[in-house]
């Protein structure tokens, strides 16, 4: 199983580190990766959380109790939690590089949760 590696601006995993600061070329790759991941993840959230709230809205002003209708309200809820959460946190630590295990508190809550 490979480790993951936050490089400055972006992943590298299968235990594998490099040094793309030394060239320009490189450093135009670095930020074309860099740059494609925003906009995905821009896309991400953008589109996500419109489509997840106006799911929301109607399926909440249904007035059935199906088993399925509550189940699409369940998934578009957790879907705009990911939307409006995960996602620009991922975006940071993209940005950033930054991925601090113990301060994480998303990562401490899964933690928490799974040692139950």
């Amino acid at each position: 199983m490979g480790s993951i590696y936050y490089h400055s601006s972006f992943l590298i995993s299968n235990q594998t580190t490099f040094d793309y600061t030394n060239s320009t070329s490189n450093y135009l790759l670095n930020l074309f990766i860099l740059t494609s991941v925003w906009i995905v993840l821009i896309i991400t959230i953008i589109f996500g959380t419109t489509g997840n709230i106006l799911v929301l809205y109607v399926y909440i002003n249904r007035n059935d109790n199906k088993t399925c209708t509550f189940f699409i309200k369940i998934l578009a809820i957790v879907d705009l939690i990911i939307c409006l959460i995960l996602a620009p946190l991922e975006l940071y630590q993209t940005t950033t590089g930054k991925f601090d295990e113990k301060k994480n508190i998303l990562v401490l809550f899964l933690k928490y949760c799974l040692s139950k």
